[in-house]
């Protein structure tokens, strides 16, 4: 069985209350999470629905106390990768 290539593209993450630093190692984060999600064997990759198109705007996470910019940054691939599953599609 060929492996299935998934392109994820994000146009636009809008972090607010970040300083740069934060915001650098939130995004960095974010990408390592994601990579690491769509390269879990029965995770993301099995699950998203080939040509999937999602949109991710009302996507609103709110910080915790005493959390780091890293978790930050899991979290949000975390909900990207939620938002690209059947089931939360209906």
């Amino acid at each position: 069985m060929r492996p299935r290539v998934i392109e994820l593209h994000i146009d636009e993450v809008l972090l607010s209350g970040f300083a740069s630093a934060g915001w650098e190692r939130t995004v960095a984060a974010m990408q390592r999470e994601l990579q690491r999600l769509l390269g879990e064997p029965g995770l993301a990759a099995n699950t998203i629905e080939p040509g999937l198109q999602a949109d991710t705007r009302t996507a609103v996470l709110q910080t915790k106390p005493g959390e780091s910019p890293e978790q930050v940054g899991a979290r949000i691939a975390a909900s990207v990768i939620t938002s690209l599953t059947p089931h939360h599609h209906g």
